[in-house]
């Protein structure tokens, strides 16, 4: 059985540096090296865990909060400004692309953030772009629209300052090769090369998150298996909608890390 693994919303308290968490994470340094806080602790022994199993491929979207993230992380996040976004439900991609292109009008102020599940795409943009896109989807038929505020642009060109920083934080840290595929949000498909994981994770920061297509390259890869770590379990859910006949499993904490079986 080939079972893959999804990462997603690390809580971090006192972890000084993204770089380094990452660093950690794609098997440069001990797992436990410079980690203080309970949560981070047990998501690194997961990773050993992971790595010990010899576990197929990882799919690594990373996402921190911005009150507990680190400082790169924070310093990234404030290079850009607060955005409202829209979740929409009940449309295809290509309905949304339409829906974004008209409801921008000739400008560049709304874009699509995330490609969450079948039917569920996530736009983000400038309040009157965003009006225009939530009345284009009513009358197109969504079966949702339903708008947010959110604390950060990511992944849309506001992030670009953003971005600059992460890839100078990234270039200073050195990375050794991970020790299975690791597929980036950004582009939807594995990588093993550490200066091409550098470059997705900047890339990220400023591009859709390609969240159903990479589980489907995950699943052309031979995973039947998905194990997701992180304190929620959003992931598990979408994965289920993309493709019901995998196994979903989600860890949340150290009691789940502790009973769950990690033979491979």
């Amino acid at each position: 059985m080939q079972i893959g693994v999804t990462t997603r919303a690390l809580l971090v308290e006192d972890e000084p540096d993204a770089a380094s968490l990452l660093q950690n994470w794609l098997g440069a340094a001990s797992p436990h090296a410079a980690f203080e806080s309970e949560v981070v602790r047990t998501m690194a022994e997961a990773m050993a865990r992971l790595k010990q199993a010899a576990f197929d491929i990882v799919v690594l979207d990373l996402g921190l909060p911005d009150s507990q993230g680190p400082a790169t992380v924070k310093r990234c996040h404030a290079a850009a400004p607060a955005l409202p976004i829209l979740i929409v439900t009940g449309l295809s991609d290509e309905a949304v692309v339409e829906l974004v292109a008209q409801a921008n009008a000739g400008e560049d102020t709304l874009w699509i953030a995330n490609y969450n599940a079948p039917g569920q795409v996530v736009i983000a943009g400038q309040q009157p772009a965003l009006e225009r896109a939530l009345s284009l989807a009513k009358e197109r038929g969504a079966k949702r629209a339903l708008p947010l505020a959110v604390s950060v642009a990511a992944h849309t060109p506001l992030m670009r300052a953003g971005a600059e920083r992460l890839a100078a934080a990234l270039e200073a840290t050195p990375f050794q090769a991970p020790w299975v595929p690791v597929i980036q949000n950004a582009t939807a498909s594995p990588a093993t090369e550490p200066q091409e994981i550098k470059a997705a994770l900047v890339r990220q920061l400023t591009s859709p998150v390609r969240w159903v297509e990479s589980v489907r390259a995950m699943l052309r890869q031979g995973v039947t298996q998905v194990v997701e770590l992180g304190p929620r379990s959003v992931l598990a859910g979408l994965i289920r909608r993309i493709d019901e006949a995998v196994a979903v499993q989600s860890l949340t904490d150290a009691a789940g890390l502790e009973a769950y079986s990690w033979e491979a």
